[in-house]
């Protein structure tokens, strides 16, 4: 009796709803799908499909590609093809990098003997960024390649900008995570501009801290930081 009680109760819940799509785009060219779900739609599928087909050039495209395809198998189920595209793409970025080196970081273009390129500080730190989560979810990334980036972030991070602190905070932040604390830097940064730091930079210094385990510090930090990165101009410093 309970259990027919219980069938009653969700056959009342059963409301049918009919769905009039309205046509689009050329005959036989067209077609439509229905999802239901409790979060907005990100369209999550194109937008994998978009990164595994972007014809990358520059090395921030290389790695704006990639990086995003570390993650994709947590929120998507992949089938057997698509899993091996992304562990290609991913494994090709990584290669790809090398041809990107100078000697005292890494360029935005590819190096060859009519260019020699100039260091880019802030994709540098992007490059050091996708290395470490590369690492960190199980690939290969060769010791040179690791090496080379964590030479130039070593120097970055004491490179003081006083109208842009973002590189420096950036770099201390990743020095962090690798587990190579600037604890230096660090606090000459905490000590003498603090005041000066933008949201974004702050923020980073803060989570530089906390990963080098210092909590009570972190949060003496980041206590005066807004939750929300306010809008500013975006010259390409940071690629937006």
């Amino acid at each position: 009796e309970k259990d027919k009680e219980i069938e009653q109760r969700l056959k009342l819940r059963i409301v049918p709803v009919t769905f009039t799509a309205r046509k689009f785009g050329l005959e036989g060219t067209n077609a439509a799908r229905i999802a239901f779900t409790r979060f907005p739609d990100i369209q999550a599928h194109k937008r994998l499909k978009d990164l595994i087909q972007y014809p990358y050039g520059c090395l921030e495209q290389t790695v704006s590609a990639a990086f995003p395809q570390l993650y994709i198998g947590n929120i998507l189920d992949l089938s057997t093809v698509s899993k091996q595209m992304v562990t290609d793409n991913v494994n090709d970025a990584i290669r790809k990098i090398s041809s990107f080196q100078v000697d005292d970081g890494f360029t935005l273009w590819p190096v060859s003997s009519w260019y020699r390129g100039e260091k880019n500080w802030w994709v540098s730190d992007y490059v050091g960024h996708f290395l470490l989560e590369a690492k960190a979810a199980g690939y290969h990334v060769p010791d040179q390649l690791y090496n080379h980036w964590l030479a130039s972030c070593r120097s970055g991070a004491k490179r003081v900008d006083k109208s842009n602190h973002r590189y420096q905070t950036y770099c201390l932040f990743l020095l962090a995570q690798s587990g190579k604390a600037d604890q230096g830097a660090m606090n000459m940064v905490r000590e003498n501009y603090l005041r000066d730091l933008d949201p974004l930079s702050r923020k980073m210094l803060a989570a530089a801290y906390f990963l080098s385990g210092q909590k009570d510090a972190a949060t003496k930090i980041d206590q005066a930081v807004f939750t929300e990165i306010t809008t500013y101009r975006e010259m390409a410093g940071t690629f937006g």
